[in-house]
């Protein structure tokens, strides 16, 4: 087999970001593998994110930049699928970075039935802090429909789309779902649904940064909502087309539902008579409690008797 040496397409959605953008570009631009294409898409940036952009193509033929109006970040990525040439498609937000060697180690592991390869990220604070991430560099393939089994489960890779290299094929008629927030929830199960083979390598690329102002770490309440209808397309998506992982489909759909209905009472303070409270709960009662797992049906009991309590706990369950 000869060693791939393909175009990668890499989209930066880019909104608001002066502070980090040069960060994020450098290590980008510095790449060690040189057969790429750097789509920026400037998502109608009031501060000079955008002229940034153009400064830094003006330095690089390899860097495209789209300017567009406002229309949130899953309409800019799809803007750059729209326009990719690359065989893969990585994405990379604005004011994260990645490590210089990624293209190159990633397209060594590239062969002809590999559709998306995953690895690992790490995330850093404003006060520099980082979460300390063990990497033993063990590469591991998935084929077929058991793909789709450790997709539901979390096991050996996320719902992003950031710690991910795509074959770009797989954005045929799949794209990421408009004015969403948790917007990979909507199109990574789809993505993953098409791929012949993962592989994953337990190797730290992506740098994940968390502002203290950002939209994921504020957790607002269309975030929470948004988690929600994500995570039941998801279920019904395997329900429908995996009836084989069912077990796995339920623990994880009444996992992600009982951390909901606590995030909407005691998080977004919401009255356990709101309608959207109302709504969540029932999904939880409808799923059989006999095809989860032990652990995930005692928190539901726990929730039962005191979900006050289940919200004090809920953080050291680890329910995925």
């Amino acid at each position: 087999m000869s060693r791939f040496d393909g175009k990668i397409s890499i989209i930066v959605p880019i909104y608001n970001v002066e502070k980090y953008i040069d960060r994020c570009l450098k290590s980008i631009v510095g790449q060690t593998y040189s057969n790429i294409e750097i789509i920026l898409v400037d998502d109608g940036s009031t501060d000079g994110s955008g002229k940034a952009c153009d400064e830094w193509a003006k330095g690089d033929s390899r860097i495209r930049v789209l300017h567009k109006a406002n229309g949130g970040l899953s309409d800019a990525r799809n803007k750059g699928i729209d326009v990719a040439q690359g065989e893969f498609v990585l994405f990379v937000d604005s004011d994260d970075y990645i490590e210089n060697n990624t293209c190159e180690k990633l397209s060594l592991l590239i062969d002809e039935e590999c559709d998306i390869i995953a690895f690992k990220f790490e995330k850093f604070y404003d006060n520099q802090n980082r979460d300390a991430v063990k990497s033993s560099g063990k590469i591991s393939e998935f084929y077929g429909r058991e793909i789709f089994r450790y997709y539901i489960q979390r096991k050996y890779y996320t719902h992003m789309v950031t710690d991910k290299l795509f074959r770009t094929t797989l954005f045929q008629n799949c794209r990421f779902e408009m004015n969403r927030l948790a917007e990979d929830l909507t199109i990574c199960y789809k993505l993953i649904a098409k791929a012949r083979k993962i592989i994953c390598i337990d190797e730290v690329f992506y740098h994940y940064y968390i502002r203290t102002n950002s939209i994921m770490n504020n957790a607002s309440r269309k975030l929470t909502e948004d988690a929600f209808a994500g995570e039941t397309e998801a279920y019904k998506f395997g329900k429908e087309n995996y009836p084989e992982f069912s077990y796995e489909n339920q623990t994880r759909y009444i996992n992600q539902c009982m951390k909901i209905y606590l995030l909407l009472l005691y998080r977004h303070h919401l009255s356990r008579d709101n309608s959207e409270v109302m709504e969540v709960r029932n999904h939880i009662e409808k799923l059989k409690k006999e095809k989860i797992s032990l652990k995930s049906r005692l928190f539901y009991y726990l929730i039962k008797i005191n979900d006050r309590f289940a919200w004090i706990v809920y953080n050291s369950c680890n329910l995925t």
